[in-house]
């Protein structure tokens, strides 16, 4: 087995349905990837952002978001962060 037939692991932050996203496990081999774990169901973007980077920091796996109808891409935290200012 070469190393790039490795599987590699990731966390992808998942648009569902409408404003709801879940959290799951991927893995990438040999260019494609398959699901592995669901670690949250389909709730508001806040707590699933907040939910998959602390599992992706965790487990040290990289982030990634996936919208509807948008190719996947890796989190950008500046960017895709939640506003925390926002919060009661």
């Amino acid at each position: 087995m070469t190393g790039s037939a490795k599987p590699r692991m990731m966390i992808v932050l998942r648009q569902v349905e409408g404003p709801r996203w879940c959290v799951v496990q991927h893995e990438v081999q040999n260019g494609k990837r398959s699901f592995v774990a669901r670690i949250a169901t389909a709730r508001e973007y806040g707590p699933a952002a907040r939910i998959a980077a602390i599992t992706a920091a965790k487990m040290r796996l990289h982030l990634a978001i996936e919208a509807n109808g948008k190719a996947l891409r890796r989190f950008d935290h500046k960017r895709d962060a939640p506003n925390m200012g926002a919060a009661r």
